[in-house]
């Protein structure tokens, strides 16, 4: 009787831990592990951002100097080194930087980013919103494209995204709050040493400008400014920051310090020297990169000034408006589209424009998005949405029948050989879309979504087993740089010609490669007495062999993109492959 007794608590008890696991938490990390994980490691670093912050973390990691990044062995004041920790964490249990680790610390705040965006929306609305919300980002293009390589955009996303959400939750706390706001300014001390200011100014000004907007409008709240512990939480988010400072002082000086904070940080900001784009650039690149679901944000802009009572034209009813729950809506959607607005407004203003840069709003635009397809799913047949919804999504799958149709011809045309491998990827998608336009047409919009979603999981699988290969063999420099190993010995001399890349620096394992951007010198270097090596285009050479009379001898020759580049030497030895320039193949095979 005793042990049944206890039989019957242990099952009462896992039973009740079972149905306590929220389901869709479940659902949702199986889905983003599938998306972000499967085949990552399977291509080489692509240039530009890859191999190079693959080559600090590596430079890092073999010298010991953990607060100084450097790069080709000079100092390196663009990125602060939180993410280059991440990246030697992760690598080492391989022993070395590889592909697979240097790209886990981004695949890895990819997942925590969507399972923050879901526990959000749950806070602010509902749990299935918070859910949709969660698989919009996961399947948009920008997010995925980030979280996928080696990326601080995807971390420094995850870090303000979770920042913010400790703010709101301190800020909805029927106790005092402090904790989830003392938290908040840890997360955002972090971010600053991840990608620097702009770890702190982006939750600081949302945050801000939330706290306005909501004394200004008079919201009902039980927050009070005193549980934010302002000075406090200023002191942990300067002061990790500053810990950094102290190091890279105490080992560059105050020339370091001024590089990394005021040329490198404010300087992209107030007069950028790279990536200097229009104030319009991010109204282009925002709608391109968003794809599938900027479809969506003319709807849902105008259904979100509806709600804040700015939309001009009076309506006589309407399904996401005329709701019971109208203020509860409306207070969910107000951080959101500060939130969203804010960020898109700041790096609109400032100089320096990259599609990675507003990366942080995409959990924004994904929870109202998602609110609004929420409000589609709950009334599929309200006219209202049909022109909003209905016709915008309809038009897509069309689209993308009709690319599913081009693609294989597409692919027999430039890789005929390929086209076998291609063609059961193809008829996937294309069904897909068939049965997703079948789901919408019978008014049923949460299984054309689910579909939608589970045939962007599967494309994404089955591209990396057959389209990245094809891609990586055109941009990886590894080949090239695996055939120069095999010539070039680790102490002899190598040198870079009018061009550089850290992907040939990576792939050829060293940590210093002397670059040459000037005729003269790389005349005196070729020159020499000493045996050297050059690395350069195939269009310099020839220029170099046509106006001078020193003799290069080409030895191995490869292309990576659109760069055709030769190894070239100023002494061969016999038992080294020439390279037959004019029947573009060695003289002889290469060494084993």
């Amino acid at each position: 009787m005793i042990s049944k007794i206890k039989i019957d608590n242990f099952k009462s008890k896992w039973c009740f831990r079972f149905r306590a696991i929220d389901k869709r938490l479940v659902i949702l990390v199986v889905f983003t592990s599938l998306l972000f994980f499967f085949n990552l490691g399977v291509r080489d670093f692509w240039s530009p951002d890859e191999p190079r912050y693959s080559e600090v973390a590596k430079e890092m990691w073999d010298s010991g100097d953990y607060i100084l990044p450097h790069l080709n062995s000079e100092k390196y004041p663009d990125k602060p080194p939180i993410f280059f920790w991440l990246i030697i964490l992760f690598s080492m249990p391989f022993g070395e930087i590889v592909e697979l680790s240097a790209r886990m610390p981004s695949a890895f705040a990819g997942i925590a980013g969507a399972v923050i965006t879901y526990y959000f929306g749950k806070l602010l609305l509902t749990p299935r919103i918070g859910l949709i919300a969660a698989m919009l980002l996961s399947t948009c293009i920008e997010y995925i494209y980030h979280v996928r390589r080696v990326s601080i955009d995807g971390v420094m996303t995850m870090l303000v995204t979770l920042s913010l959400f400790c703010f709101y939750k301190g800020y909805v706390s029927n106790d005092k709050g402090t904790r989830f706001f003392l938290i908040s300014y840890f997360l955002m001390g972090i971010a600053t040493i991840t990608k620097g200011p702009v770890g702190f100014a982006l939750p600081v000004l949302v945050i801000s400008t939330f706290l306005i907007i909501v004394k200004v409008r008079n919201y009902p709240r039980v927050f009070r400014i005193q549980d934010m512990r302002i000075g406090f939480g200023s002191l942990i988010l300067f002061g990790i920051p500053l810990l950094w400072v102290f190091g890279i002082y105490h080992q560059g000086g105050w020339e370091h310090v001024m590089e990394v904070l005021f040329t490198q940080n404010i300087g992209r900001t107030v007069n950028s020297f790279s990536h200097n784009h229009p104030f319009y650039f991010y109204f282009i690149y925002f709608s391109l990169y968003f794809m599938p679901w900027s479809i969506f944000i003319p709807g849902t802009v105008i259904y979100c000034l509806k709600i804040f009572n700015f939309w001009p034209y009076r309506i006589k009813r309407d399904s996401v408006v005329d709701d019971n729950n109208t203020t509860k809506v409306k207070h969910g959607l107000l951080f959101p589209a500060l939130w969203f607005t804010v960020i898109f407004i700041f790096f609109s203003v400032v100089s320096g424009k990259r599609e990675g840069y507003i990366l942080p709003l995409y959990p924004a635009a994904s929870l109202l998005v998602a609110w609004f397809l929420d409000s589609y799913i709950s009334a599929p047949l309200d006219k209202r949405f049909r022109k909003s919804c209905y016709l915008p999504l309809m038009i897509c799958y069309g689209v993308l029948i009709v690319m599913g149709i081009v693609f294989p011809f597409w692919v027999y045309y430039y890789h005929k050989s390929e086209f076998a491998s291609v063609l059961p990827m193809t008829v996937i998608f294309i069904a897909g879309q068939v049965i997703s336009m079948r789901f919408l047409s019978s008014a049923k919009p949460a299984k054309a979504l689910i579909t939608s979603f589970a045939i962007f999981l599967i494309m994404v699988m089955l591209c990396t087993r057959t389209i990245i290969p094809l891609i990586n063999e055109k941009k990886s420099a590894k080949t090239f740089c695996e055939n120069v190993n095999k010539i070039v010995k680790p102490d002899d001399k190598l040198a870079f010609a009018i061009f550089y890349r850290s992907a040939y620096l990576f792939y050829t394992g060293r940590n210093y490669i002397e670059i040459i951007d000037e005729a003269e010198r790389m005349l005196e270097y070729v020159g020499t007495n000493e045996k050297v090596y050059l690395i350069l285009k195939e269009k310099d050479l020839e220029t170099i062999m046509k106006d001078s009379d020193i003799l290069l001898y080409p030895l191995v020759k490869g292309a990576v993109g659109h760069r055709k580049l030769i190894l070239v030497t100023n002494k061969p030895d016999d038992n080294q492959p020439n390279w037959d320039l004019e029947n573009d193949h060695p003289y002889r095979d290469f060494p084993d």
